[in-house]
């Protein structure tokens, strides 16, 4: 048998070693492997990072392939969505105390829940009929006045 030359041996060591330092090392490129996908597109590839979720356009430029990041505005409506949701916890714990009797109600003759107010006393339709009757009243005098004191004594 030959003896095997240390250059060789290097190259035989590192062939064995490899495929266990890729499946060993976290980050290494076998994770990288399944981490991007792409599709074509009219602009050219379109890459999504499964990982994060960024999603960049990649075309060559000048003979190099080079990415550019899509941003979006996903931090805005994430932020949106949270305040969204505040308010919604709020305004359903404002309508559980009104259920419950626990929060301020509204007062009499005061709009409540969903514009209805309470309906008046009948010591309250007996004062408004009243005030009415007298409007009712003093206009039939006028109308009376007016007509004793017409010069023709044509009636109205």
């Amino acid at each position: 048998m030959k003896p095997v030359s240390g250059q060789r041996t290097a190259r035989v060591a590192a062939a064995m070693l490899l495929p266990l330092m890729m499946t060993a090392a976290p980050g290494s490129a076998a994770d990288a492997a399944g981490r991007y996908t792409m599709q074509q597109t009219d602009n050219g590839m379109l890459r999504l990072d499964t990982l994060t979720g960024a999603m960049s356009l990649c075309n060559a430029r000048n003979g190099a392939w080079a990415c550019a990041r899509i941003e979006d505005d996903s931090a805005g409506l994430e932020s949106e969505l949270r305040d969204l949701k505040r308010e919604n916890r709020s305004l359903r714990n404002r309508i559980a105390q009104l259920q419950t009797g626990s929060g301020d109600l509204p007062t009499k003759g005061a709009a409540g829940v969903g514009g209805i107010s309470e309906l008046p006393s009948e010591q309250d339709v007996d004062r408004a009929f009243t005030f009415l009757e007298g409007i009712i009243r003093r206009f039939k005098g006028l109308a009376e006045e007016l007509q004793q004191n017409k010069p023709n004594g044509t009636p109205l």
